[in-house]
């Protein structure tokens, strides 16, 4: 289960850097749509 933690843990994270920094969602989104 450890790396499901990890999962959780990487999507708070980037939850959180989202939510300080609403350009890099953008940006984010922007560089994963194919």
């Amino acid at each position: 289960m450890g790396a499901y933690n990890n999962l959780a843990g990487y999507a708070r994270l980037r939850d959180r850097m989202y939510a300080l920094f609403p350009r890099l969602k953008e940006r984010a989104i922007r560089w994963r749509a194919p």
